[in-house]
């Protein structure tokens, strides 16, 4: 009967060890997990804002094909470019997100490559600055999460 008591405070020394082990792996551990979670919802935020401004480049570029030839005979190109930039104004003004308050340059452009006319409209923001979820400075790390610099979009059509 002696055995079984010194078992059991043997386990209960045990017990007591331990727990600064596990304080310690709930110190170090816990912030890494928030991190993490922060950053992806971060990331996710901005990769979805990005969709969301490939989206609206590809349907300013895809309105070329309304664009009736054979009533514009002369200036096609021209007529695209309007039609396209107009689109483009269109859906950026319906456009609520962070990224599009931060817009440096957007527009349509016409390129004539062998013959062959491309419409190419693009979209420039500065992608380092989310005012949902910003950037934590931190001493050793600097800006957490870090985000791109620029998100560029851009779309391209042959007509």
């Amino acid at each position: 009967m002696n055995s079984l008591p010194r078992r059991a405070n043997q386990g209960v020394n045990g017990l007591i060890g331990s727990q600064g082990v596990v304080a310690l792996e709930f110190i170090l551990i816990f912030p890494l997990i928030i991190s993490i979670l922060y950053a992806a919802s971060a990331y996710g935020v901005l990769f979805f804002q990005k969709y969301q401004l490939q989206n609206i480049v590809d349907r300013a570029s895809v309105s070329v094909f309304a664009l009736d030839r054979n009533q514009w005979s002369g200036s096609v190109s021209d007529r695209a470019l309007e039609i396209s930039s107009e689109t483009l104004e269109a859906l950026l003004g319906e456009f609520d997100g962070s990224l599009g308050k931060s817009i440096n340059s957007k527009g349509c452009i016409v390129e004539n490559a062998s013959g062959v006319s491309l419409l190419r409209c693009q979209i420039t923001a500065k992608g380092d600055s989310s005012p949902m979820l910003p950037q934590i400075t931190l001493p050793f790390v600097g800006s957490f999460p870090p985000f791109p610099k620029v998100v560029q979009v851009e779309a391209a059509v042959a007509f």
